[in-house]
């Protein structure tokens, strides 16, 4: 059961990685729509925090840590805490998670949101702006995908002990 669910997750984030990529580097240039630029970040975030949740599963799993918490504030905490030191994660992959994730808790609580020319801006009550642009995404999915292959290969690399 536990090994199939750090594989699904894994699975997942490269899924979510795929759409967010063809996204950014193939359908955005043809359509050019501002619009994009938030699903793709919505991908990459998915992307991510599958990421992450296939190596709190895995160290779930072996019993290094304690039984998962279901929220994600408790989730990164662990992850930042415990698994990037272990997994020796950068600190940019922690960074970039934490960015992505406030940028769409941002988008959650915005009662104003708006594409102009090639930027997707996200405005609170107090019209503090978070703004998507083309070349930040096309940034978090390079970045999204050095992250995902670092998981990759820690967790090829423990499959290959276990065996």
């Amino acid at each position: 059961k536990y090994m199939e669910r750090f594989q699904q997750h894994l699975l997942e984030a490269k899924k979510a990685f795929e759409t967010a990529d063809h996204l950014a580097f193939v359908t955005f240039p043809l359509i050019n729509d501002a619009k994009l630029l938030l699903l793709i970040t919505q991908n990459v975030q998915r992307a991510l925090n599958n990421a992450m949740e296939a190596l709190l599963s895995y160290d779930e799993l072996y019993k290094r840590i304690p039984p998962l918490p279901s929220d994600f504030n408790a989730k990164f905490e662990l992850f930042k805490d415990r698994i990037a030191k272990r997994y020796s994660i950068p600190r940019e992959n922690i960074v970039l998670i934490n960015d992505i994730n406030s940028i769409l808790t941002h988008r959650r609580k915005s009662p104003i949101e708006f594409a102009r020319k090639d930027k997707f801006i996200i405005a609170s009550e107090t019209y503090k702006l978070k703004m998507l642009t083309l070349n930040k995404v096309k940034n978090y999915v390079l970045e999204t995908k050095k992250f995902i292959d670092k998981v990759n290969g820690v967790l090829r690399h423990s499959d290959r002990r276990i065996n």
